[in-house]
């Protein structure tokens, strides 16, 4: 039997290139090669490493032109281009066609993309008239819409490793179909799901086959990467995510196992593992052990370390982050999500910034380059509540990662709602939907803003306080986009107005809300570079 795992490609303003490795495939056929090796199994990554083309926004999206309106050349830049990333559903199928699969898996994880893999499935049904079945988060959230599509057969519900081992033995036998776990599929006419049961313990998944992807696939800086799940879910239930639709309960893999992957990893050459966790460090001794133990290894200091779905910050302390140093985690990345304590507890979100802190000033000290992600658009939130939230971040020595609230199923706070297909189309910050008390151009501001802070945080500042007119003299030594950024900057102080640099000379940002900005500065009295210093504005 053979069978065919695919990520799709998908259409957006943008792809983050480091975020790409499929390793959910990669432990699907590492499971199915474990409990049948019998198989021929083949992992296609139509999302990463294909051309890029330029393509006509969708129309549910024809809204947010205003907001990405100038090919911006400037630091401050958002979007303009909307891109298809990866090839045509044609040539997926003239690629795929000479392997004769008996069975294709296609991840349908993001909402938005769901036309994407609906278009590939069409194409593979009719050119290769296989099975074809669906997971993911989407796929799991709302199966029903999944088999909307006839080209469907199956869809996977959460984790999908036992069913899908369970589904090829029944395809492959020709037995019944309800002895299959988390399996909705078609049965006289009515959607029809077989229940949920376990999956198989994390010690038995084996470690994620990565054989498929070349070692140059997948880079950070020009140095081989691969992905790496210490635990599975989340210990806590904040009403804005969705990952207990998927992996439900928390739970960590032994430490040595861990250990055992990341040698492996070492040995086949890559260079850079990143630890794509949700709570990372949520069981503080086990980070510890682990890191203690990479530090005897004779390649410690060769290796670098990311953890690019953040750590858990309540959990980290100074012995910690030592440890996590030496092992050769060199970024950090934490979550504050906002500084409103009343919006935190209704979305049932931990909420410790005075923990937080403390934390990014041990970091600090200990020469970690850090990131904070705010989350601007909750449900219930103010521009007043955000405004705070990123002035508590431009104190602080940290870039501000600002990103845009969008509902997906699955989530809590999406529970029961009804989801159109341009809901679905618009689920991605990009589409500034919000249900807060602001406005789309609000979002757009902060959003901007975010990245004006960030640009004058990397400035490398030598003294412990310097006027903005100095701090624009460094950027503009320094040539390049940071010149750009310094007389833009100048521009502003002069006309009270932000500009674009465009092929066609210097435009006007006129969807940037300038009240809005000069509220936040307000708050914020002065900026603190990454590395400490003060930026008096």
């Amino acid at each position: 039997m053979k069978i065919v795992l695919i990520q799709p490609p998908f259409e957006d303003f943008y792809q983050t290139d480091v975020r790409m490795q499929p390793l959910g495939l990669a432990y699907l056929k590492s499971a199915l090669l474990r409990h049948l090796p019998e198989l021929k199994i083949k992992i296609f990554d139509f999302r990463h490493g294909w051309p890029r083309k330029t393509i006509a926004l969708p129309a549910e999206l024809r809204h947010v032109r205003r907001y990405f309106a100038l090919d911006d050349k400037s630091p401050f830049s958002t979007f303009f281009h909307y891109y298809r990333f990866g090839p045509e559903p044609e040539d997926i199928a003239e690629k795929i066609r000479p392997l004769h699969p008996d069975l294709v898996g296609i991840s349908v994880h993001f909402s938005a993309y769901f036309r994407e893999a609906f278009q590939l499935a069409r194409v593979l049904k009719q050119q290769l008239g296989v099975p074809i079945v669906a997971g993911g988060a989407h796929a799991s959230a709302v199966p029903e819409h999944i088999l909307d599509e006839p080209a469907f057969d199956f869809v996977v519900v959460g984790e999908g490793e036992r069913p899908l081992v369970e589904l090829a033995k029944a395809l492959r036998r020709g037995t019944s179909l309800e002895t299959v776990p988390n399996l909705v599929y078609r049965k006289d006419g009515e959607v029809f799901c077989t229940g949920i049961g376990e999956n198989f313990g994390l010690e038995e998944l084996g470690i994620p086959d990565l054989s498929d992807f070349p070692l140059e696939r997948y880079s950070y800086r020009g140095r081989p990467m691969c992905f790496l799940l210490a635990s599975r879910g989340c210990p806590h239930r904040c009403a804005f995510c969705s990952i207990h639709g998927v992996f439900g309960g928390y739970r960590w893999r032994h430490p040595d196992s861990v250990l055992e992957e990341i040698r492996l990893r070492v040995q086949q050459g890559y260079r850079v593992i990143d630890f794509e966790d949700d709570n990372l460090t949520a069981y503080r001794d086990a980070m510890e052990y682990i890191c203690r133990k990479i530090g005897q290894e004779a390649w410690c200091g060769e290796i670098e370390f990311l953890a690019m779905n953040g750590f858990t910050y309540w959990s980290l302390d100074e012995e910690l982050l030592q440890w996590m140093r030496r092992a050769g985690f060199r970024k950090m990345d934490l979550s504050l999500v906002s500084c409103h304590a009343d919006l935190m507890k209704r979305l049932r979100r931990p909420h410790h910034p005075d923990l937080l802190e403390r934390v990014v000033r041990a970091a600090q000290r200990l020469g970690f380059v850090q990131t904070v992600y705010v989350i601007l658009g909750l449900p219930g939130d103010t521009v007043s509540a955000m405004l705070d939230s990123m002035a508590f971040l431009v104190r602080m020595p940290v870039q501000i990662g600002a990103s845009i609230f969008y509902r997906v199923p699955g989530m809590p706070l999406a529970r029961n709602e009804l989801f159109r297909e341009e809901d679905f189309v618009c689920a991605r910050s990009t589409a500034f939907r919000t249900d807060a008390e602001c406005s789309a151009q609000d979002l757009f501001t902060l959003l901007v803003s975010a990245r004006i802070f960030n640009f004058l945080k990397r400035l490398p500042i030598n003294h412990g306080t310097v006027s903005l007119t100095e701090a624009l003299d460094v950027a503009a030594a320094l040539g390049g986009r940071w010149a750009i950024g310094a007389e833009i900057l100048r521009k502003w102080k002069s006309t009270g107005k932000l500009y674009a640099c465009t092929g066609c000379g210097w435009k006007e940002r006129t969807a940037f809300r300038m009240e809005v900005f000069q509220e936040l500065l307000a708050k914020c009295r002065s900026v603190v570079t990454l590395t400490g210093k003060e930026i008096r504005i």
